[in-house]
């Protein structure tokens, strides 16, 4: 929610004059936990982006969109002196326009897991 907020107030939304139409693409999951709940995440992003009325949300095969949105999820992981496994999470969000450059990136470390 934080990353997704993070981007929808930056200038591509904010100087937008009237709310952008927005694909939310696939939220790919490249860490080595395959225990995550990708589908719950991305409900989350859509939830938050809905709700915000910055912009507007269309489903994956629009044809007519300003921006589509791909988010993904890596992971660090490190050992500790003691043996026990660290797993650090980041999300990174890219916003491409229509023909397919980059307008934005934001990404952000994920408190959403924690390491057993």
């Amino acid at each position: 929610e934080n990353l997704t907020n993070k981007m929808l107030t930056s200038p591509v939304f904010k100087n937008a004059k009237r709310p952008p139409k927005i694909v939310v693409g696939r939220l790919r999951n490249t860490t080595h936990d395959e225990n995550i709940r990708i589908q719950d995440i991305h409900d989350r992003i859509q939830e938050t982006l809905f709700n915000s009325g910055l912009v507007r949300v269309l489903d994956s095969s629009s044809t007519n969109f300003n921006y589509i949105m791909h988010t993904e999820i890596t992971d660090t992981v490190q050992r500790a002196p003691d043996g026990q496994k660290m797993v650090d999470y980041s999300m990174k969000i890219k916003l491409f326009n229509i023909s397919g450059e980059l307008v934005g990136q934001w990404s952000d470390d994920l408190s959403l897991f924690k390491s057993r």
